[in-house]
């Protein structure tokens, strides 16, 4: 595997792959929040948790934006320019990122980073998918791009944990800061400018229209995020949103529906396949979050911070077999019904396990296998959907496809059902609490000593109403999980065969 294209011929074949690799890891990982560090960062701004969570779903909204716009930019600007400038933006924002105290400002900077990792990540994309397809077979780049984007964000969690925990969490931004420094070194260094022939301006872009989905999606962002320490429909500020975001969307389908150049071609959701993927990519919003083991791990285990995010390395191995198993599967051209459905039963026996270990009782070596289970999973829906989605859709208008793709998956739904789900554990413990505290014995505290005592019984209360909440929470997405599954045989073998084919 040797990149052709983009190197100056001086630079050693040996040294190419490694370049590559490292900047495509950096841009993949690198996210400006960072779920281990976020309770270090909010604890001591003195800031509501949610606005990390938001800032998190502000970067897939940049990057799926930044992606359904990128063509016309890779028209305009050489595959070096584009990765300089996306790594850039990404080593200014991280610094925001690193230095702000300002909500409203994290969130922008994650936003506008979302843009600068579409950018440099898109052409990277490019030149990896040369080396492993000559024909850009999408069956043999995505097992290695899931495996170093899944994989790799666990590791960069646990990292960037273990030195907030160290040393400081702003300390733990010097790491990202100083890599993606090395890495805009080495592509200024190492990558060849090749102007374009004839570029084309930008002018005639559907700036309204970019305008007006950004608009949709952060309103839905702040709505879902907030919605909780708002108090819902008692806030004006919820309120504005929720009427604001059904106008904005509303405007930005008039606007495609009518202009010369749409931003989103309305035909692509009558392309075989689209629109029943995006449905099915909304739904893996039910296996990805990892709220409630999160959770469940800090309530109930009182497992410390970086303790708690090194259960997710258990999901490293299971992520690398269920990429092999992919590109097995697709190698030999088999039915890519079957490939989904595996990787849903998969995410659901990672919730019957963790169902069955939701006790007080439970240790680190309790999770390995259903970890294993949940990486195996979630690779192969992401894979298997990922090439299934777009498979039908024409090359012009594939980064756009892709683009609104990643919308629907890593934002409406990874991050309103994680929203939700943080939600629902929070009003079930706030029921079973006071169910439980109904039922106490009023004489109860004449046979506990002193006020520690009381105290750890209070806390012993605690426990068991998440641990109740997040049974009953795991269950439903069992049933649902396997509802979906029942669902997707019955309508792809008896109602309609070429959903998936």
């Amino acid at each position: 595997m040797i990149a052709q294209g983009i190197f100056y011929k001086w630079v050693p074949n040996f040294v190419r792959i490694p370049v590559l690799l490292l900047l495509y890891f950096a841009t993949l990982n690198f996210k400006g929040v960072f779920q281990g560090n976020t309770t270090d960062i909010f604890s001591d701004l003195g800031v509501y948790a949610e606005t990390y969570t938001a800032a998190y779903n502000a970067i897939y909204i940049g990057m799926g934006v930044a992606l359904m716009i990128h063509m016309r930019f890779a028209a305009r600007f050489s595959a070096k320019t584009l990765i300089v400038y996306g790594l850039v933006v990404q080593l200014f924002m991280h610094i925001v990122c690193a230095i702000s105290s300002w909500p409203l400002l994290t969130i922008i900077a994650c936003f506008l980073l979302g843009f600068g990792k579409a950018a440099a990540m898109k052409e990277l994309y490019n030149f990896w998918a040369a080396i492993w397809s000559r024909d850009g077979d999408r069956g043999r780049i995505y097992p290695f791009v899931f495996t170093l984007g899944l994989a790799g964000t666990f590791l960069v969690y646990w990292g960037m944990t273990r030195l907030a925990f160290l040393y400081n969490w702003r300390y733990a931004y010097l790491l990202i800061i100083s890599s993606l420094s090395a890495c805009i070194l080495l592509a200024y260094t190492l990558f060849e400018h090749h102007p374009l022939f004839r570029p084309l301006p930008l002018y005639q872009m559907d700036w309204l229209g970019v305008g007006l989905l950004c608009c949709f999606m952060m309103l839905i962002n702040y709505a879902g995020v907030y919605g909780q320490v708002e108090d819902w429909l008692n806030s004006p500020g919820i309120r504005f949103a929720l009427v604001l975001a059904p106008a904005a969307g509303l405007g930005f389908l008039l606007r495609e529906a009518t202009v010369r150049r749409p931003l989103l071609p309305l035909r692509l959701f009558s392309t075989p396949h689209y629109l029943p993927g995006l449905l099915l990519f909304l739904t893996t919003g039910l296996y990805v979050p990892a709220a409630v083991q999160f959770l469940y791990s800090q309530e109930v285990l009182r497992l410390e911070l970086s303790r708690a995010v090194e259960l997710n390395l258990f999901m490293i191995p299971g992520v690398v077999t269920g990429a092999v198993w992919a590109w097995l599967w697709c190698r030999f051209d088999l039915s890519p019904l079957v490939l989904i459905c595996t990787g849903m039963l998969a995410c659901i026996g990672y919730n019957i396990l963790f169902y069955q270990q939701l006790t007080a009782a439970e240790g680190l070596q309790s999770f390995w296998l259903p970890g294993i289970f949940k990486g195996f999973g979630i690779c192969i829906l992401y894979i298997s959907l990922g090439i299934q989605t777009t498979n039908r859709i024409p090359v012009k208008d594939l980064p756009t496809g892709i683009g609104f793709m990643i919308l629907i998956r890593s934002f409406l739904g990874r991050g309103i059902f994680s929203t939700m789900f943080t939600y629902l554990l929070y009003t079930g413990r706030i029921y079973h609490l006071n169910n439980l505290a109904g039922h106490l014995d009023p004489g109860w505290r004449y046979r506990w000593h002193g006020p520690s005592a009381a105290s750890d019984y209070y806390v012993f209360m605690q426990r068991q109403a998440y641990l109740t909440a997040a049974k009953e929470l795991t269950g439903g997405i069992i049933l649902a999980g396997l509802a979906i599954v029942l669902a997707l045989i019955i309508w792809t073998t008896f109602l309609q065969k070429d959903v998936i084919d």
